[in-house]
């Protein structure tokens, strides 16, 4: 337990202002943020749990969350797979709020709206390699699901901070939706609107989350935001958008478009 102590308190530990004035010095600390997020996911795995529960009384996840969106790409990548692994430790997402896990901070709305929108601007960073998108597509499909299992009374909670600001343009059903109607609009929305934005590898990760999420939640769900889901797919595969994006994505598209359609039916696919 000291061992995972002292690993996880490095991680929460933020780093002195005397230390930004120096190029080499921020460098050593960026390095031993990556080492000590690299230790803590190695340990956590091997720990049945344990490393989970001291994260857990010692506050420290919520500065994992922050390095996130860290400047240095493998920080990020370090934290979002540290993440994951606290997210596959607790299992199927419905289990956060049951009463043995609800003391969890992971079972709170709004730290998981905030997760979810770091995520999303993972997708756009300029670091975003294969892996990373994989693990960040994996931990919006456990956050996704999370909160629609999460209680619905407080799923009003919108993100109010900056950088959880979901409004985004060109959305196919407008910013009217009721929270109640459709809890998840907001992410739907953000993630459609960042599939029809350039960059392909995260147009590529955004699909196969889309696809993903469609045989994960609801069929309710689904339908109350088919056309996000479809629109930045119709652009692809009716040609609205030409060019080598276009070309690599069009046979991803047809596949995510089609699961669309077996999913909520030929009927309500085509009304």
């Amino acid at each position: 337990l000291f061992v995972l102590f002292f690993y996880f308190s490095m991680i929460w530990r933020p780093q002195n202002s005397t230390l930004s004035s120096s190029s080499a010095a921020s460098d050593v600390y960026k390095r031993q943020v990556y080492s000590c997020l690299i230790a803590a996911d190695k340990i956590s795995q091997h720990t049945g749990g344990i490393g989970g529960e001291v994260l857990e009384h010692e506050g420290v996840w919520a500065r994992v969350v922050d390095l996130l969106l860290h400047s240095h790409s493998w920080v990020r990548s370090a934290a979002c797979r540290l993440l994951g692994v606290h997210m596959s430790q607790v299992g199927e997402p419905a289990k956060l709020w049951t009463k043995k896990k609800k003391a969890s901070w992971l079972a709170d709305l709004t730290v998981l709206k905030r997760i979810a929108n770091k995520l999303c601007n993972q997708l756009t960073s300029e670091f975003l390699d294969e892996q990373l998108g994989e693990q960040v597509v994996k931990n919006l499909i456990f956050v996704s699901v999370a909160l629609m299992a999460g209680p619905t009374n407080k799923l009003l909670i919108e993100p109010t901070s900056n950088e959880n600001d979901t409004r985004v343009t060109d959305d196919p059903m407008g910013e009217d939706d009721t929270q109640l109607a459709n809890p998840l609009g907001w992410l739907w929305r953000r993630l459609s609107f960042l599939a029809r934005t350039s960059g392909l590898l995260k147009r590529q990760c955004i699909f196969r989350c889309m696809a993903a999420l469609c045989l994960k939640l609801d069929l309710a769900g689904v339908v109350a935001n088919l056309p996000r889901i479809i629109s930045p797919l119709f652009r692809i595969i009716n040609q609205r958008e030409v060019g080598y994006e276009a070309g690599q994505l069009s046979g991803l598209a047809t596949e995510v478009l089609g699961l669309v359609e077996t999913t909520v039916g030929p009927k309500t696919f085509t009304a």
